[in-house]
């Protein structure tokens, strides 16, 4: 992780005292390899999403899904959930990444719930680009790694999956260069530690619809 995504983790879960490995690993940023270059012509919140700076190494990009019901999740017969605003999203945001420069495998994409990993890979359909749960994710990392929040405050379930702080911890510690976190952020604001999480962004960037 680079210093502003290892901060994030520090703050939420080490008291900060979480510190970056070294010198390189703490400058790491997209823009840094010489590799990576982001189209013009871009709206603004793509062009944020993608942006290759440190400054935007963390980004929550919020659907709104009390305004654009597109964005809402479905909850499952027998338990899970699945969003296929949020998986459409992030089919588009995978294939702009690697348009950029980032290549398929050095991209992670998860969601704490398996339908909405199943979901995903339908929409995706790269197999180079691995898509799976949070946890599995446990003890590796990524050079980008897109999270779908898949909640929203219109399913009847508690939301249990991201009210576990070891699970959130994995999911913000998983990337090296970039993380999007995509999700409604009312409903995210709602489960106490992706309330504190969202508060110590300052890159907040509206879907528009």
């Amino acid at each position: 992780m680079n210093r502003e995504l290892s901060m994030l983790s520090s703050k939420l879960f080490y008291e900060n005292r979480l510190i970056c490995g070294n010198e390189a690993v703490s400058r790491s940023s997209l823009d840094r390899n010489g590799d990576y270059t982001v189209p013009e012509g871009l709206e603004e919140h793509v062009r944020k999403t993608l942006s290759g700076d440190i400054a935007d190494s963390c980004i929550f990009l919020d659907t709104q899904s009390t305004a654009n019901l597109s964005m809402q999740c479905e909850d499952g017969d027998g338990g899970g959930m699945t969003n296929d605003g949020e998986a459409k999203v992030i089919a588009d945001l995978c294939q702009r990444f690697i348009e950029s420069g980032v290549k398929a495998h050095e991209i992670g994409v998860m969601s704490a719930y398996r339908r909405q990993v199943d979901v995903m890979n339908s929409f995706i359909e790269n197999d180079a680009l691995e898509v799976n749960t949070i946890d599995s994710y446990q003890g590796r990392e990524k050079r980008v790694i897109i999270w779908s929040l898949t909640y929203t405050e219109n399913s009847s379930k508690k939301s249990d999956l991201l009210r576990d702080e070891r699970r959130i911890n994995v999911a913000l510690t998983r990337a090296r260069q970039k993380l999007v976190v995509v999700g409604c952020r009312k409903s995210a604001e709602t489960i106490p530690v992706l309330f504190r999480f969202s508060q110590l962004l300052t890159n907040h960037l509206i879907i528009p619809h």
